[in-house]
């Protein structure tokens, strides 16, 4: 079985779990957040450790989003 955990109430501050367009999982904070009457909240993140011309705009609900931790914390994922 497959689960995919996804955001929910997330602040700007708050840390989240980003997969990377190099499918990298990495530690991340929440700059900004937009929410729009109808549509998906746009988080605009921050990659810890990197420099700001990283930032993205990625939706809440997007499968690249992990609660922290889920991912950044194992083991047995590649890293950087």
């Amino acid at each position: 079985m497959f689960f995919i955990l996804r955001l929910t109430n997330v602040e700007v501050g708050d840390k989240v779990d980003v997969r990377d367009t190099e499918y990298i999982w990495l530690v991340a904070t929440v700059k900004f957040k937009i929410e729009c009457a109808g549509r998906d909240p746009l988080l605009i993140i921050h990659y810890d450790s990197w420099n700001s011309y990283y930032d993205e705009v990625i939706k809440m609900t997007s499968p690249r989003l992990a609660p922290y931790g889920t991912y950044s914390s194992r083991k047995d994922l590649p890293k950087y």
